[in-house]
């Protein structure tokens, strides 16, 4: 291992960090104000992630389809907004992620067994 592969070990390691900090201040803020546990944040870093790494496929398939849970878990609160103390508003908006993710789940689902691990493949060479 020489001075190369440390510094990009290194860099690797601050740019993950900053993503899984960017995802955990973005839930604690969610959570403080709203008293929701909203896992839509960590599907934005998905959409924003999956598209250069083929791993990240399927961990963006796992965080979509968990995202997409408040889908069934929200619908309580949405039909009985009294019993909230979070207001409508905000209920609306995280049903709206939630339904955004489940969609993307199984948008990702279909293709995966429609036409392959697609994003799993090595790039052709040109």
């Amino acid at each position: 291992m020489d001075g190369t592969d440390i510094v990009g070990i290194a860099v690797t390691t601050i740019i993950l960090g900053s993503i899984y900090g960017l995802v955990a201040i973005g839930m604690t803020l969610i959570y403080g104000t709203l008293r929701i546990l909203d896992m839509s944040q960590g599907s934005m870093v998905m959409v924003g992630s999956f598209i250069g790494w083929r791993w990240m496929f399927w961990a963006a398939l796992i965080v979509f389809g968990i995202g997409g849970i408040g889908t069934f878990t929200n619908l309580g609160t949405i039909f009985k907004p009294q019993t909230s103390p979070v207001p409508i508003s905000a209920l609306v908006v995280g049903e709206v992620f939630s339904v955004l993710d489940l969609a993307m789940c199984v948008w990702m689902l279909v293709a995966a067994v429609k036409f392959g691990p697609w994003a799993t493949q090595k790039p052709r060479a040109s």
